[in-house]
């Protein structure tokens, strides 16, 4: 599998999900030094993975075994720095996970989902009744108390049901924060880890309860634009205000990777 170092993560580089879900079907628990993780950076992921409150956190991501690069500006990025070696194409969680929802279920694998709404889980068990899901309340990273009882629940979970995969919809930061608390307990105690994916809100787009950007949108990689249109008010800031940090990360990143040549 084909991989792309930007922004200190090794990114799959291809056209198609199928090396990658071949990989995850084939996983066994294993002491490595990548976890059995897969996250989907965007533009407003790296931006954020960059700020000084997350740099623990981004620090233990970049340890994920498989990357996929959800923005398009990473990639038009990562073929400015590298030519033709650059990323082959955006790798978006919302067109990979009905590929590997539909070879999980094909499979006949256990899975565990943790998701915002529990009408969500209930639609997943109509299509696949062995499924195990869980839909904590409200918490805030902020709050010990609430945070650290949200993670407990999850461990016991997991201890309990032990599935293959585990997928997480909670957002940035808390689905990361989550899964590697999981996978860190989970570890120390040698058990089995399982095949985590954190896929935000494609689990709504894969029931229609969010409608994602025309393919048109997509394939131009405007999709953030038709968000902004639709959800204004929550996303004015992201895109507009917070988000332009990552124009400055993108110089900073060319300039790392011209030096680099120049040794």
């Amino acid at each position: 599998m084909k991989r792309v170092r930007l922004f200190d993560m090794d990114f799959v580089s291809d056209h198609s999900y199928d090396s990658v879900i071949e990989e995850l079907l084939a996983y066994k628990s294993e002491t490595n030094t990548s976890w059995p993780l897969l996250i989907t950076p965007n533009v407003d992921q790296v931006v954020k993975m960059h700020r000084q409150e997350n740099a623990e956190l981004a620090f233990r991501l970049k340890k994920s075994r498989w990357i996929l690069p959800d923005g398009q500006p990473l990639v038009w990025l990562s073929q400015h720095i590298y030519g033709i070696n650059g990323l082959k194409s955006r790798l978006t969680g919302s067109d990979f996970f009905p590929q590997i929802w539909s070879a999980v279920k094909l499979n006949q694998r256990s899975a565990f989902f943790i998701l915002p709404e529990a009408s969500l889980g209930e639609k997943f068990e109509k299509e696949y009744p062995q499924i195990q899901f869980f839909s904590p309340p409200y918490f805030s990273l902020t709050d010990a108390l609430q945070r650290d009882a949200i993670f407990a629940r999850s461990f016991d979970l997991m201890l309990t049901n032990k599935p293959d995969f585990l997928f997480i919809g909670l957002g940035f930061p808390k689905q990361e924060s989550l899964a590697i608390n999981l996978l860190e307990k989970l570890s120390e105690l040698g058990l089995k880890l399982p095949v985590t994916m954190l896929l935000g809100a494609s689990f709504e787009f894969y029931f229609g309860t969010k409608k994602r950007a025309p393919l048109i949108f997509q394939k131009l990689g405007l999709e953030f634009f038709h968000r902004l249109l639709s959800e204004p008010g929550r996303m004015f800031k992201r895109y507009l205000v917070d988000d332009l940090a990552f124009f400055p990360l993108a110089l900073k990143e060319r300039r790392k990777h011209n030096r680099a040549g120049k040794l």
